[in-house]
């Protein structure tokens, strides 16, 4: 769905609670809510949700709210008259959890509630971030957080066993919470115990990172937003997996994290040789059988700009990968990046310049060097 209908929605629902609102608040909370706010759900990334403040739509919505606020007043409305009772529903496990721990303190589930919505902010912060590692501890089954928020299989458990617990951000907020965890330095997460076996990088690693430039040129996102957030996910699997097809995602943003893991992700300045490319001739000429499948390093170029740079251990496997399922291009049309269609490629192959280490120096240098149009480079 596209930005503009969404927003359309927005605000006709925006419409339909100005008119049952009983404070400017209780309408201003009810969209904009960074928990659990229409917009937030509706455009749960950053990206979407500034193009819907740039939007007419928005500037109606707003113009709903300046309504409510002189209808109620400012101070008058802020919020309506307390009763003192509001009913709060929760998950059913999460009932049962209550019961159990307000009879073992020996005290009414009310007051037990009560005592819980005094804690402080931070401390319910402090409460999300323990309840995400322990959803984390009954599914990750002695793998890494990574491993848990890029397996489909382990993310949906993990995202279901939040759930149990009462949690309700959204998928995206709870794995970016979990890779912050991990990422804090502190020693909340159990050790992992087990490593994913995946020993044929080289058949797809240029999927993978091919997939993520892409977003990340369109979408101005890091890596760990599109391995976090559902739909950039999806959008990558579907990229990454038509120009791998015969590799499941897992494997594919596993890829990913790879590249970023070996640095190849963060081109670095290093010593050593910059060896020159052989001209192999345009995409659409060139003879497979032409090239030798020894270990190496390629490039894609337009003209005198490098497209995309790669090593690997068999050149003559690796250029076939990308013609298979590129007409004969390279560059999928599909893909919708405005290059010429017929491009050149480059490459160089030495048997003593066998070794995974040395071509992926040379590559890191290249890539700081010459910056590959579909190879990472920081500042996206």
């Amino acid at each position: 769905m596209f930005i503009a209908e969404k927003a359309d929605r927005i605000l006709e629902q925006a419409k339909s609670w100005a008119g049952s609102a009983t404070s400017w608040t209780e309408f201003s909370n009810r969209l904009f809510s960074q928990d659990d706010g229409l917009v937030a759900k509706t455009f749960p990334r950053m990206t979407e949700r500034q193009q819907f403040y740039d939007s007419v739509q928005y500037g109606k919505v707003n113009e709903l709210l300046l309504s409510l606020i002189k209808r109620f007043g400012v101070a008058d409305g802020a919020a309506p008259m307390k009763s003192g009772k509001f009913v709060v529903r929760v998950p059913k496990s999460l009932h049962q959890v209550l019961e159990v721990e307000a009879g073992a303190e020996g005290i009414s589930l009310n007051q037990l509630a009560l005592t819980k919505l005094s804690i402080r902010l931070k401390d319910s912060t402090d409460l999300t971030r323990s309840l995400i590692v322990e959803a984390y501890k009954q599914v990750h089954d002695g793998y890494s957080c990574d491993r848990v928020i890029v397996d489909p299989v382990y993310n949906r458990r993990f995202l279901e066993q939040c759930r149990k617990v009462g949690l309700t951000q959204s998928d995206y907020e709870l794995n970016h919470s979990l890779m912050g965890i991990r990422k804090s330095g502190k020693a909340v997460l159990p050790p992992a115990t087990k490593k994913p076996q995946i020993p044929d990088y080289d058949g797809y690693l240029f999927a993978s990172e091919i997939a993520f430039r892409y977003l990340q040129q369109r979408e101005g996102v890091a890596l760990d937003t599109v391995l976090c957030d559902p739909q950039l996910r999806e959008r990558f699997d579907e990229i990454a997996g038509r120009l791998a097809p015969n590799y499941s995602p897992f494997k594919l943003r596993m890829g990913a994290l790879y590249l970023r893991k070996t640095h190849k992700l963060k081109p670095e300045v290093v010593d050593g040789p910059l060896y020159d490319f052989v001209r192999a001739g345009r995409i659409g000429d060139v003879n497979l059988s032409d090239l030798p499948e020894l270990p190496g390093a390629y490039g894609f170029y337009e003209n005198v700009r490098p497209i995309y740079a790669g090593e690997t251990n068999m050149l003559r496997h690796r250029i076939k990968l990308h013609l298979q399922h590129s007409g004969q291009m390279f560059l999928p049309q599909w893909l919708e990046l405005g290059f010429e269609a017929n491009l050149e490629l480059r490459f160089f192959a030495f048997p003593e310049f066998s070794s995974k280490d040395d071509r992926v120096r040379w590559l890191m240098q290249f890539i700081n060097k010459e910056k590959p149009t579909l190879n990472y480079q920081i500042a996206a």
